[in-house]
């Protein structure tokens, strides 16, 4: 049931006085946890509501779903590393190359290539990089493997999670060895009347030429259509071949539309041309994470209720994230709940390096359907494209003696749960956890001095 926007919006403005309201409240009472009247404002408020909290093991996440969009990924975190708390990372990468795509304005028309009696000069993977989801800093150099794809990934049905896995060739089609620097590279585009330069940020990995040869030699029906297209040519796989200090990242989307698989080539007239096969939003991204956490650190937390030192981990990509049980919020049945927040400090790992792995900007929470699926709370939902001014989830930085927080907006979720219509356990995540690859260490409700609170305002029935 999706909460009314009036009660939403009245919920949005009661947060400007919970903090005033901490500090006059003053008469204990013993509704649930220690209620305090605040008779001034004719609220009652609670901030010690007992809250359970253990980190989840690692889980594969949905990373591509061809009947919805907004189940696809928009940026893919690439490489191995080996992070000091949450163990050790490899994000690898499956990508569909389909026909291009002529676009103009929102609309576009498929161009089919034209390769009779040309000469093949090179092939080349083109992959645009994402400067926003770097982490923990890479310096040191990447290697990638490019395989080619022998099993059906279907782009247009095809539901998979992070540990889907596709048959490829033995051998690798290609490689690089590349710095993670944001250079933008300057390379002449033979796509148009005119020869014109273009420089963007991409890394550029040669083909094996008889891949090139091959599609030069297709039969003409075979570029009809990409479904045609892509039973001759299922995708290419990217593999990295090296540990380093972090990730890097790609994307494939509506802003970035260079990249792809380009055969350049001598045309009948004697003139260099090229065709690009598009790497978008029309083809199959499937990212793969594999997480390895037994030694490290977060191998001890896995589970527990009562962690060391009152610290929690979530991480991106398939890594762990918390699950809240609140079990004793029915105490607040028939209570009308006009404000509620989630306040959750950032904590602090030891030996970690938080000038390296800097904690994720961005966090939210998520309830469990019928079937098990996690969907985000009713308040994230309500907020939209507004979900940070009203929902919250970004890191606030603190002072002196106040640590960074985030802060949560639970209102409609919490009046659900109350109601029975929600059940009372939450799931705090990454915002879109599948595509980032940072990470976050937050205190737990059990931390000794800054803990994890839920601040509730309340009105009696």
């Amino acid at each position: 049931m999706k909460p009314s926007i009036l009660f939403l919006c009245c919920s949005f403005v009661l947060a400007l006085v919970l903090t005033a309201m901490q500090s006059a409240c003053t008469d204990p009472t013993t509704l649930g946890a220690d209620l305090l009247e605040e008779d001034r404002l004719g609220l009652d408020f609670v901030d010690t509501i007992t809250i359970q909290a253990s980190v989840q093991p690692n889980s594969p996440v949905l990373v591509y779903d061809g009947a919805n969009f907004a189940n696809q990924l928009l940026s893919h975190p690439f490489g191995t590393y080996n992070d000091p708390v949450f163990g050790k990372v490899e994000a690898s990468l499956y990508v569909q190359p389909t026909l291009h795509l002529t676009r103009a304005g929102t609309a576009g028309f498929l161009t089919k290539p034209n390769f009779k009696d040309v000469t093949l000069d090179s092939i080349v993977l083109v992959l645009t990089l994402d400067s926003t989801n770097f982490f923990g800093r890479p310096t040191q150099t990447f290697g990638l493997e490019v395989y080619r794809v022998i099993q059906e990934i279907d782009a247009v049905a095809g539901k998979y999670y992070s540990d889907a896995t596709f048959a490829t060739q033995p051998v690798p089609i290609g490689s690089i060895q590349f710095p993670p620097r944001l250079d933008s590279l300057s390379v002449l585009d033979y796509s148009g009347i005119d020869t014109v330069r273009l420089s963007f940020p991409h890394l550029r990995i040669p083909l094996d030429p008889a891949i090139g040869q091959e599609l030069i030699s297709l039969d003409t029906t075979v570029y009809d259509h990409d479904t045609t297209f892509i039973r001759v040519f299922r995708g290419l796989y990217l593999k990295p071949t090296n540990t380093t200090d972090g990730l890097v990242a790609f994307s494939f989307n509506f802003s970035t539309l260079r990249a792809g698989m380009y055969l350049y080539y001598t045309n009948d007239q004697g003139r260099p041309r090229q065709y690009q096969f598009d790497i978008n939003e029309l083809g199959a991204r499937v990212s793969s994470f594999r997480h390895e956490t037994a030694g490290f650190p977060v191998e001890t937390l896995l589970g527990n209720t009562t962690p060391p030192g009152g610290v929690l981990l979530s991480q991106g990509m398939a890594g762990p994230h918390i699950r809240l049980e609140l079990p004793h919020i029915q105490h607040l049945r028939g209570a009308i709940v006009n404000y509620a927040e989630l306040e959750v400090p950032l904590g602090f790992f030891p030996d970690d390096d938080t000038l390296k792995y800097r904690p994720s900007a961005d966090l939210t929470l998520r309830t469990a359907d019928f079937n098990g699926n996690l969907d985000p709370i009713a308040d994230v939902q309500f907020a939209g494209a507004q979900r940070t001014r009203i929902f919250g989830g970004v890191l606030i930085r603190g002072g002196g003696a106040r640590p960074d927080t985030y802060r949560m907006n639970v209102s409609a979720h919490l009046a659900d749960i109350i109601s029975g219509r929600a059940p009372n356990v939450l799931y705090l995540q990454l915002y879109q956890k599948g595509q980032r690859s940072s990470r976050v260490v937050l205190n737990g409700p059990n931390h000794p001095t800054q803990k994890m609170r839920l601040k509730v305002a309340f009105t009696k029935s």
